[in-house]
């Protein structure tokens, strides 16, 4: 049997109904909507700024000031994403981590640039974290850590070095932070990118061009291994060919450096004669 249909202006009824519901719903939800992004009590009063405590004066004033700009917004809508950025454009931050605690604060949590080493150019001395990003110049209370020092170059602190000679450099000491050998004191890298590093033990070795370099590594490692008070013997250990690799032997080495050098001869400038000089006189 079939059901009786209702009536045609019954099923016109309940369509419109359904329409105005649907309508008076929508518009309630962008009456919320608007309610909650234009709310003077969802405005971002708070911002509170975590991980500042080994950054100078200048720079902690700096981070809170860029930090400043997410006050007065919206707590849904707040500028968070450009804020993260300019942060990010700070020498010294590494990574930005924003927390909403609702309803009107916001937390951050600052990601600081640890300096790795220390960075040469010139006459002027740069804080260097470990993926090459100069910090800032180089503070007196800065503990000590390895130099490097590179040729004269524009430095902009917050940039990364791209270098292939820094990518080195930096493997070479973080590779001497895990192995039980000698620290390197200072590393240098000449007009030319020939790497030479300075142990603490006085000794020095020279690791060429920046190739090869984990080769090198492991045979300084398999050196101080075989031989911790290898400094005592060798005064320079070279490694720019790592299948062949020299050394010069410390007593050979101090020999050569004690040595004085060759006196130039005297030329001296022979006096014309008798005649000539009375000539030149008159």
């Amino acid at each position: 049997m079939i059901a009786d249909l209702p009536p045609k202006s019954y099923r016109s009824t309940a369509k419109k109904r359904r329409l105005v519901v649907g309508t008076l719903s929508l518009l309630l939800c962008i009456e919320v909507a608007c309610a909650l992004f234009t709310s003077p009590y969802l405005r971002v009063s708070d911002v509170v700024v975590k991980g500042l405590a080994d950054l100078s004066p200048q720079e902690i004033d700096l981070t809170q000031q860029t930090a400043a700009k997410l006050l007065r917004h919206n707590w849904f809508i707040a500028p968070t994403h450009s804020v993260r950025q300019a942060l990010h454009h700070l020498p010294w931050v590494r990574s930005v981590h924003i927390v909403r605690h609702f309803p009107h604060t916001l937390r951050l949590v600052i990601g600081l640039r640890q300096p790795f080493c220390r960075l040469v150019v010139g006459s002027t001395t740069y804080e260097m974290d470990d993926e090459g990003v100069p910090i800032r110049l180089a503070r007196s209370s800065l503990p000590p850590l390895p130099t490097i020092h590179l040729p004269q170059e524009a430095i902009v602190c917050g940039r990364p070095l791209e270098d292939i000679e820094i990518g080195a450099l930096l493997t070479i000491l973080k590779q001497s932070r895990i192995e039980n050998h000698p620290a390197i004191a200072d590393v240098e890298v000449d007009s030319e990118r020939n790497i030479c590093l300075n142990m603490s033990d006085g000794m020095r070795v020279l690791f060429g061009q920046a190739e090869e370099i984990e080769q090198k590594i492991a045979l300084l490692n398999r050196i101080y291994e075989l031989q911790p008070n290898v400094a005592q013997l060798l005064s320079v250990v070279n490694l720019t060919c790592p299948s062949h690799p020299a050394a010069i032997p410390r007593l050979a080495y101090l020999k050569a450096t004690s040595q004085p050098e060759a006196s130039s001869p005297s030329h001296s400038i022979p006096s014309p004669p008798r005649n000539e000089r009375s000539k030149i006189q008159g």
